[in-house]
């Protein structure tokens, strides 16, 4: 964090987010983030995830042009079910493909002609 938040009291309030008592677990809420907007920072800013080092090892092996290769077997529309229809479409869309869905797409491209 850029900006020092007094995180004693940040954690007391985020402690009492459990409470049985609606009340408390709304006051504490209303503190916290009345503590947070104080310092000039968000949530967002206060709670981070850390970033993941690099790619998870399984996604090394995918190549660049999967939706390309997933693309192409969508040209043989009548070689296709429903689900892999559906399937193909929706990878599409996708920013990254699992392992899992890299080797549907090899299989259903070497069926269709495309690798």
């Amino acid at each position: 964090m850029s900006k020092l938040v007094p995180r004693d009291r940040l954690q007391k309030l985020c402690g009492l987010f459990g409470s049985q008592h609606d009340g408390e677990r709304a006051a504490a809420a209303a503190l916290a983030d009345k503590l947070v907007r104080s310092t000039g920072l968000t949530w967002r800013d206060v709670i981070r995830w850390p970033e993941p080092a690099h790619s998870p090892p399984e996604m090394a092996d995918i190549p660049n042009d999967w939706r390309d290769l997933a693309t192409r077997a969508l040209r043989h529309r009548d070689q296709l079910s429903a689900w892999e229809l559906d399937f193909l479409h929706t990878v599409t869309g996708r920013r990254h493909v699992s392992e899992k869905q890299w080797r549907v797409i090899q299989r259903l491209a070497r069926r269709t002609g495309e690798m």
